[in-house]
């Protein structure tokens, strides 16, 4: 469905629309974050933190939060519990963009441009 989406916004906004969708692949942090933790992965952990900036880490700052708890305390328990909340937060973002879109087609380029303009309303 996203990529369906991505491909239709492709002839008006394509900037806008990648950067959306390629963002909310922070889906992606409930299995990767935890399987890091599982295989005691610190260095693939700091890794990924590394490349966790921009529009990601304004997305997602409970993360960032969590890594640094990390860091401090070596519990891997607030990333843990970031992963959990982010996937759950994330995939009703994702689905959120796909009503837009669904109800709106024509209104949904300026819903995507908005959320990404000011993506606190997205932020977890």
């Amino acid at each position: 469905m996203l990529a369906r989406l991505a491909f239709q916004l492709a002839h008006t906004r394509l900037e806008a629309a990648h950067i959306l969708l390629q963002h909310l692949d922070v889906l992606r942090v409930k299995s990767f974050v935890p399987r890091l933790i599982e295989r005691d992965a610190a260095c693939s952990i700091h890794f990924y933190f590394a490349n966790f900036e921009g529009m990601r880490a304004s997305l997602f700052p409970l993360l960032d939060r969590a890594y640094r708890r990390w860091r401090e305390t070596g519990s891997p328990d607030a990333l843990r519990k970031a992963a959990e909340a982010g996937s759950a937060h994330w995939h009703e973002a994702a689905q959120r963009l796909l009503r837009v879109h669904q109800g709106d087609p024509a209104a949904a380029e300026k819903a995507i441009v908005d959320w990404i303009e000011d993506p606190g309303a997205l932020a977890l």
